[in-house]
C-alpha cells in the first residue's frame, strides 16, 4: 500500500479530511486522471464548505452565488424584453433554477480540486517550523489547523454568511435609497 500521495504523507491527509477519508483519497488520486463530480459540493455549495472546515471558500461561493442570481436575472429579463421568450408563466423562477444550474455543475467539477488544494495548504503550514508558523496571524493559524468536518461549525458559519450578505444588501439599498431621495 502507497503512504504518500503526491508528496504527501497519507496518514497526515486522512487526519485533514475526517470523514469518508479513503473516498476523498481515491478523488484526490484521481485528480491527475480526471475529474470526478462532487455532488455534495453540487448540491450543498457553500455548506458543503462550511463543513469540510473551508470558510473562506465557502465566503465566496456565496458571493459568486450572489453575484450570479443578479446577473443571469437581469440578462433573462432582457432576453424576455426583446422576445426571445414568450408565454412564461412565472420567468422569475426560471431564471433562479437557470441561474443554479449554471452552478451545480462547476461547483462539483472544481469542488475536489478546491479541497486537494485546501488540504495541501494546510498541510504545508503544519511542516513549517514552530517559529514560522507563530508569525503567522491567530485566524489564519487556527484556519489552517483545522482537521476534519464539522456539521454544528458548518451550519453556524453559514447562517452567519447568510446573515451578513443580507446585511450588506440592506446596508447597499439603504445607501441607495438614501442618495436617491437627496435630489428632490
Amino acid at each position: 500500500m502507497e503512504n504518500e500521495l503526491y508528496g504527501y504523507a497519507i496518514p497526515e491527509i486522512k487526519e485533514f479530511v475526517g470523514k469518508r477519508e479513503e473516498e476523498y483519497l481515491d478523488r484526490f488520486k484521481r485528480l491527475k486522471d480526471g475529474r470526478k463530480f462532487n455532488f455534495a459540493a453540487a448540491f450543498f455549495g457553500e455548506f458543503w464548505f462550511a463543513y469540510r472546515k473551508m470558510w473562506l471558500e465557502g465566503l465566496l461561493v456565496i458571493l459568486c452565488r450572489f453575484l450570479m442570481n443578479l446577473i443571469i436575472p437581469g440578462i433573462f429579463g432582457i432576453l424576455i424584453l426583446h422576445g426571445f421568450f414568450f408565454d412564461l408563466e412565472n420567468p422569475s423562477e426560471v431564471s433562479e433554477w437557470l441561474s443554479y444550474i449554471i452552478w451545480f455543475i462547476p461547483s462539483g467539477l472544481m469542488a475536489d480540486r478546491i479541497y486537494w488544494k485546501n488540504i495541501k495548504k494546510r498541510l504545508d503550514f503544519m511542516h513549517l517550523p514552530e517559529k514560522a508558523r507563530g508569525k503567522k496571524l491567530g485566524f489564519i493559524t487556527m484556519r489552517r489547523t483545522c482537521k476534519g468536518t464539522s456539521l454544528p461549525l458548518g451550519v453556524i458559519i453559514t447562517l452567519l454568511w447568510d446573515v451578513l450578505l443580507l446585511f450588506a444588501i440592506k446596508l447597499g439599498i439603504d445607501i441607495i435609497f438614501y442618495f436617491s431621495y437627496s435630489y428632490y
